[in-house]
Formats: C-alpha cells, sequence, structure tokens
C-alpha cells in the first residue's frame, strides 16, 4: 500500500493507510498516579519499535528506573550497560549481563523526565533498547536487550526503590516504511 504523505486537504484517509503509514504514531498516554510501586502499560502492539516517555514523573527517592515484563519477558535475560553521570568529575559505568530486570535511567523526587525506544518488542528474537534519562544534577544512558525469542505487549516500570507519583507514560509507536 502506498503512503497517503503528502497529505492533501479534503482527501479520504482509509485505516489501512493509517495503520500501515510509515512513521512516528502516537499509541496512548497513562497517568502514573500517586505513591505507586510500579506502572503497566498494555496494548502495545502492532508497530515496529516503540518510543515511550516518562513526562514528570517523581519519586519518593533518588532510585534507579526499571523495565520489565511480569508475563513474557521473565527469568535473568535482561543485558544492558548504563553511562551515569551525577555532576562529579568523572561518569560511572555499569553492565549487567543476566538481570531479571533492566535498569535504564535514574529519576529523582523533582519531576524527572526520560525517553526509552524499545525495538522488536512484539517480534521473535532478541528485544533491544536504549534509553536516556535527565534528574536533577546528571544524565543516564543506556542500551541493552532481552536475550530471548519471546514477546510482548506491555512492559511494567518501577522505581528501584520508593515509589512514583504524578506526571505520565506516553507511548509512541514506529512503523518502517
Amino acid at each position: 500500500m502506498t503512503s497517503p504523505y503528502p497529505f492533501v486537504a479534503g482527501a479520504t484517509l482509509t485505516a489501512d493507510q493509517l495503520n500501515s503509514y510509515p512513521g512516528l504514531i502516537f499509541v496512548k498516554s497513562q497517568a502514573v498516579g500517586s505513591g505507586v510501586s510500579s506502572v503497566s502499560v498494555s496494548g502495545i502492539d502492532g508497530f515496529d519499535a516503540y518510543q515511550i516517555v516518562f513526562d514528570r514523573i517523581d519519586s519518593s527517592v533518588n532510585t534507579l528506573l526499571v523495565v520489565d515484563d511480569a508475563t513474557s519477558l521473565t527469568g535473568s535475560n535482561w543485558q544492558y550497560t548504563t553511562l551515569r553521570w551525577d555532576g562529579s568529575a568523572t561518569p560511572t559505568l555499569y553492565a549487567n549481563t543476566s538481570a531479571a530486570n533492566a535498569e535504564f535511567g535514574l529519576i529523582d523526587t523533582n519531576k524527572s523526565a526520560a525517553t526509552l525506544t524499545v525495538y522488536n518488542l512484539n517480534g521473535t528474537g532478541r528485544t533491544r533498547f536504549h534509553a536516556m534519562s535527565q534528574f536533577f544534577d546528571g544524565v543516564v544512558l543506556s542500551g541493552g536487550s532481552y536475550d530471548a525469542d519471546t514477546t510482548s505487549t506491555s512492559l511494567t516500570f518501577s522505581p528501584g526503590s520508593g515509589t512514583f507519583s504524578g506526571g505520565n507514560i506516553i507511548v509512541y509507536g514506529y512503523n518502517n516504511a
């Protein structure tokens, strides 16, 4: 099917055209709530990749931002590397090759922001990710994969300790051209 882009005023778009449109498409926005220990985002299905935005989320303590999926991305199959810079002279590099979840960022008590890009969540083979988070006085860059041939349609996000309050998790889907 050919793309309807560039769009023309007055033209009719079909569901097939919209569903196959290559590019970034809004999927959903989910409020985090207050004092919650985790947030599950479901209905993540049908796209080649996902951009997940963590917008103005507070944590009760400065802590790690963790992703997993309690239903299908289980076991010690997460591998990741994280580079953390907290305003000191030297960044710190962390790596884990057989984790039960992936630490992909840091959040603090002052409206943190993060982005997570996930590739091949719904396909066979490895699910890969990269992320960036900004917190009070630092930045975290990370990347990794879930190294098992499995698929998922949901992700669960949690603080390494403490609770989340406020903000939104916004999901965008990518369709390849």
